[in-house]
């Protein structure tokens, strides 16, 4: 019945946001249209403005599905019942944005795309704390609750329960404990019993009322609980088992499923599924649209290249990318012809710490490739490789094959993501940081990652390189 009701609850959020959406596309219509008295031109008639509501619901429904945004709401907190929304109005304005772009629908006000990523945002989020706030509240007086049984009576055990009860506006109760020594019946521990052992959970399903018996035990117990899981099963209660099995340091648990079998993961990349396919499309879309605004240059600089020194205008580089992944990087040529042979030649000139190099003055480079890489227009051609698949937008840098194979074991985990153009390494001053910390930065940047991170990173990426900072 619980389960009902929350199925029925999120249908109708889904219902109610992308209704929300809808009004505030039209509020922010006639917000703009009520400007056009003073010095801002009138609008075309709101007919000609309704060709964008199919696509409008389509791109926010399919945003607010991939964003998991109606993941069960009595243990999460404020922000993260926020959060889907925020991400939602923003990928769905950039997407909204380029589609207008695209196909030349020069004649929608700007300002109208403006108020209405504004209302949806104050919308959406208006919505979602006022449900979260009612839900709090009914809970609090004691509707809406599960009564949970603890299996297990150890510090985890006893943890889980207090967490339990720290917050009551879960709706969450602790029934009790149950332990494998009975000596232990009647015990107190944090303010709840040991009300039975393992033996006893049939007669207690009987006789009280529990929708969920939470399994927090030692690995040692796992053979031994194995029939009680089984009854849970036969009674149609929830069985959960504690999935912090090994303490382990950055790695997280997540439950999955191949064909019917159950996967307990450990993931030390914090990239659900729903969120890497906005972060592709992002990709895919943002390179798309950089190709576009960039043709003058790449003319520009191809020109500059071939007319300046002998070789092709594009330089090509075996690289490794996500997962140990070879591919083929791509740069506007930067360097004379047959540089990486000349490497010996200049070793003594490295400024950078571990396996990479770095000269702020090489004598390869020549003029014109000085001028690219003192701009970062050099890195445009991995626009392509973006396209391609085997780098991001944002991501740490692509490393070299020899500079893999002198990484530290704990130095690869920077390889269990996509590749990037920019990234946290480059947006703090590339050449100014050591190698050290240039790793702990692309490890900063997997255990914080965010679609939010990214649009920060790029936004701080541009005056970076305008300004030159960092690098050669």
């Amino acid at each position: 019945m619980l389960k009902e009701k929350a199925q029925v609850l999120k249908k109708i959020m889904f219902a109610a946001e992308l209704s929300a959406t809808v009004l505030a596309f039209v509020l922010a219509y006639y917000v703009r249209q009520s400007f056009a008295d003073g010095p801002l031109a009138s609008l075309l008639p709101f007919s000609d403005y309704q060709v964008l509501l199919v696509p409008l619901v389509v791109i926010w429904g399919l945003l607010l599905h991939w964003m998991d945004a109606y993941r069960g709401f009595r243990s999460a907190r404020t922000i993260q019942v926020i959060a889907p929304a925020i991400k939602v109005v923003a990928v769905g304005t950039v997407l909204l944005s380029f589609s207008l772009f695209l196909f030349k629908f020069q004649w929608i006000s700007r300002l109208v795309i403006f108020l209405f990523a504004l209302f949806n945002l104050v919308v959406l989020c208006g919505i979602r704390l006022g449900v979260l706030t009612f839900l709090r509240r009914i809970r609090r007086w004691g509707y809406n609750a599960r009564h949970l049984l603890v299996v297990g009576t150890g510090r985890r055990a006893q943890e889980f329960a207090e967490v339990i009860q720290s917050h009551p506006e879960w709706g969450l109760r602790v029934q009790g404990y149950l332990d494998r020594d009975r000596s232990l019946l009647g015990h107190p521990l944090n303010g709840h019993k040991v009300i039975g052992t393992l033996a006893d959970l049939p007669q207690i399903l009987d006789q009280q009322v529990i929708d969920e018996v939470v399994f927090v035990v030692p690995r040692s117990w796992l053979n031994d609980i194995e029939p009680s899981i089984r009854l849970c099963e036969e009674q149609g209660v929830n069985a959960r088992i504690a999935a912090d099995l090994y303490n382990l340091e950055v790695a997280r648990p997540l439950l999955s499923e191949l064909e019917g079998i159950p996967l307990l993961t450990y993931s030390t990349t914090p990239f659900p599924e729903g969120k890497l396919a906005v972060k592709r499309a992002f990709d895919i879309i943002g390179s798309i649209i950089l190709l576009l605004l960039t043709a003058p240059v790449w003319i520009l600089s191809g020109a500059a290249i071939k007319l300046t020194s002998a070789g092709s205008v594009l330089f090509r580089q075996a690289r490794v990318g996500l997962q140990g992944r070879p591919f083929t990087l791509l740069k506007f040529r930067s360097m004379v012809a047959g540089a990486e042979e000349r490497l010996d030649e200049v070793a003594h000139l490295n400024e950078m710490s571990g396996p990479v190099f770095k000269a702020t003055h090489d004598p390869r480079v020549t003029p014109v490739g000085r001028l690219l890489r003192k701009t970062s227009l050099d890195e445009l051609p991995q626009l392509i490789n973006v396209l391609r698949g085997e780098m991001s937008l944002v991501g740490p840098r692509p490393p070299l094959p020899s500079e893999v194979a002198r990484y530290e074991r704990w130095q690869r985990r920077r390889l269990s993501v996509r590749p990037g153009i920019t990234g946290l390494w480059q947006v703090n001053g590339r050449n100014e940081v050591d190698f050290d910390k240039w790793m702990k930065l692309d490890l900063a940047y997997i255990d914080n990652w965010s679609l939010g991170l990214d649009l920060k990173i790029l936004r701080k990426t541009l005056p970076a390189v305008l300004l030159g900072k960092g690098a050669s």
